[in-house]
């Protein structure tokens, strides 16, 4: 995977691709105080507005390698398919989605994996 600087912003998301595949990550401030369960919604509801592309309702929890804790699921579109995170500590949060025709995402299922394991969420300066 390879960042797209020009689908990337330094302060508030960056873009990974690798052929059709995409992965994105988001910073997310909420206005006041958000679970991971608000954010699932609140990105089912961002997602649907793009187009045919919908998160599916049974989002399981996931724990990444620093532990940070948040929700997981499916992310699907007309010929992609992916899949979807949200995580938040205190009032910073973030958002993952990746999708990609159903082979290509298959074939890079463990890096993405690894990439959604490795987030981290610190405060700044």
């Amino acid at each position: 995977m390879v960042l797209s600087a020009e689908r990337s912003a330094l302060a508030t998301n960056a873009a990974l691709l690798s052929g059709d595949v995409v992965v994105n990550v988001v910073a997310v401030l909420p206005l006041g105080t958000a679970d991971a369960r608000d954010l699932w919604h609140g990105l089912g509801r961002i997602v649907a507005a793009g187009g045919g592309a919908r998160l599916h309702a049974d989002p399981a929890a996931f724990t990444t390698a620093d532990g940070l804790s948040g929700l997981t699921g499916r992310l699907t579109a007309p010929g992609r398919t992916g899949l979807a995170g949200v995580f938040t500590t205190g009032p910073i949060g973030a958002t993952v989605t990746a999708a990609g025709p159903p082979g290509a995402f298959r074939a890079l299922a463990g890096e993405i994996e690894a990439i959604v394991r490795s987030l981290t969420i610190a405060a700044g300066p």
